[in-house]
């Protein structure tokens, strides 16, 4: 059985990534449901380094931000020739396998990764029964659809019979406001004819 080596040297840099704003995508006609670009090609700087004004291009007025970012590596020289070449790589097995992140790295790109987080971190949801549903609608008339000016200990009873917590009870509550004007006029018609 061989002891695994590793290696702890920094190969040097090869290339400098330098980054450089082109043409502005800002949409000048967005209030009004259309697409209009000015046509502004680059961003160039308005103020000196550092300044506020260094965010803002002198040609078409707007900020960086808008300006398509492009990020190229441009190679280094390096001043000892010997450093410039990167040495052959090891064979296959003297490599160690590749070590896999213990938390997912996710992409915006909609990959699997991104998939695979979403999965884990998706919360259950909370499925009431019809009699849970009339209990938490007569609650919610009882109270008025609000839960800041309502007793504390009358919230904690009602959510302690109900086998919820108080956040679920207000998610309920935001989620089935628009319930509140028809059980309103269900509720006066049934107080009115009894």
């Amino acid at each position: 059985m061989s002891a695994r080596v590793v290696c702890n040297t920094t190969l040097p840099r090869l290339t400098k990534p330098v980054v450089e704003y082109k043409q502005c995508q800002r949409n000048h006609a967005a209030s009004l449901g259309l697409v209009s670009v000015d046509g502004c090609q680059e961003f160039i700087q308005l103020g000196g380094e550092g300044s506020t004004a260094a965010m803002i291009c002198a040609a078409c007025n707007c900020h960086r931000n808008f300006h398509k970012r492009e990020v190229r590596n441009l190679p280094v020289s390096s001043p000892n020739p010997v450093n410039a070449v990167a040495p052959a790589p090891a064979p296959a097995a003297a490599r160690a396998p590749p070590v896999r992140p213990s938390v997912p790295s996710t992409n915006n790109n909609g990959g699997p990764e991104t998939v695979a987080a979403e999965m884990r971190h998706r919360k259950t949801r909370i499925r009431f029964t019809p009699e849970q549903k009339a209990q938490l609608m007569n609650f919610a008339v009882r109270i008025g659809w609000r839960t800041r000016h309502t007793p504390e200990t009358l919230i904690e009873n009602f959510c302690r019979e109900m086998g919820i917590t108080r956040r679920v009870l207000r998610d309920w509550l935001s989620n089935n406001r628009h319930l509140r004007h028809t059980t309103s006029a269900v509720a006066a018609d049934g107080a009115g004819t009894a």
